[in-house]
């Protein structure tokens, strides 16, 4: 049955997110976002992270894990596209970004 209800909401989506290696700097790393079950352990990309961090001894900003977590619930709230609403969300924001930055040179 849980299948049946997040079956039509099935996409996936890359973001590229900056990731902190210590002393090697930091470098773009891709996270995928896609529909979980809802008894899903991790939460946004979460379980991503854990690996990246073990495997990779990598790390992302908090505030970067804590917007995917809110993007999730929101659209599990609503009954909506986790990926689709991440893209949309993430796309805003990075357009209104670009637009105060421009707007900010002139």
């Amino acid at each position: 049955r849980e299948l049946k209800h997040i079956a039509p909401l099935q996409s996936v989506k890359r973001f590229t997110v900056p990731a902190n290696f210590g002393d090697s700097g930091t470098a773009p790393f891709h996270f995928y976002v896609y529909q979980k079950p809802a008894d899903y352990p991790y939460r946004g990309i979460d379980g991503q992270i854990i690996w990246l961090e073990k495997a990779r001894g990598g790390t992302v900003a908090e505030d970067v894990a804590e917007s995917f977590r809110k993007l999730q619930q929101i659209a599990e709230d609503n009954n909506v596209s986790f990926a689709e609403l991440a893209a949309y969300a993430l796309g805003n924001a990075a357009q209104q970004a670009e637009q105060n930055r421009q707007n900010s040179e002139e």
